[in-house]
C-alpha cells in the first residue's frame, strides 16, 4: 500500500518478505472507502495529539537520564569557575552569571610572542581581551595594558562588575 516508504515493524524488528506470491498488495481486492473526508481533520488532530504525547514522554525520559556527552549548562560552568576563583570575586561572578555573560577563564596566563608567560590574571575573557586581577596581581596591570587588554582589579569594588559588562559589550 505504501511501497518501500513505510515500515510496518519498527527497528530492530525485521519484516519477513512474503513467501506467497499471491500475498501482494497489488493482488488484494480493496473495498471502496467508507464515509467522507469530513472526519479527516479530527482524525489528524487526534493522531497529532497522540504522537506529541508519546514524544513528550520519550523526551522527558531521555532528559531524566544523564548523558555521557552532555554539555554542562552555563550555570554549572559558572559554579565550576567560582570554585576555582578567589572568594572575593564570587559576588561579582554571581552578577555576571545572572547577566548571562560568558564564563571567564580562571587563572589566565598571558603569553608573549615566544610562548613565555609574562603575566597572570585571576579571571580573563581572552577573546575580548578583558582581565580581572587580584589585588596582589597589581604589577601585572601594566603588562596586560601594554598588550591592549581592558584590565580591572578586585579592588575596584562594584565598578568592576559594570566595567566588565561594558567591556564585554553586555
Amino acid at each position: 500500500m505504501y511501497g518501500s516508504i513505510c515500515r510496518l515493524a519498527p527497528p530492530p524488528l525485521v519484516e519477513k518478505p512474503p513467501t506467497d506470491a499471491a500475498w501482494h498488495p497489488d493482488r488484494f481486492d480493496w473495498c471502496d472507502p467508507v464515509g467522507d473526508m469530513g472526519n479527516v481533520p479530527s482524525f489528524l488532530e487526534y493522531r497529532e495529539d497522540q504522537i506529541n504525547k508519546a514524544l513528550d514522554t520519550r523526551l522527558a525520559d531521555k532528559a531524566a537520564q544523564p548523558s555521557a556527552n552532555a554539555v554542562p549548562s552555563s550555570e554549572t560552568k559558572w559554579e565550576d569557575a567560582m570554585e576555582l576563583a578567589t572568594e572575593t570575586l564570587h559576588d561579582a561572578m554571581k552578577q555576571w552569571a545572572a547577566l548571562q555573560l560568558r564564563v571567564p577563564e580562571v587563572g589566565f596566563e598571558l603569553e608573549d610572542g615566544t610562548g613565555e608567560i609574562v603575566a597572570e590574571a585571576e579571571l580573563a575573557w581572552p577573546r575580548e581581551r578583558v582581565a580581572v586581577l587580584r589585588d596582589d596581581q597589581a604589577d601585572e596591570r601594566t603588562t596586560f595594558s601594554r598588550a591592549d587588554w581592558h584590565v580591572y582589579s578586585i579592588g575596584d569594588g562594584d565598578e568592576v562588575v559594570e566595567a566588565v559588562v561594558e567591556a564585554l559589550g553586555g
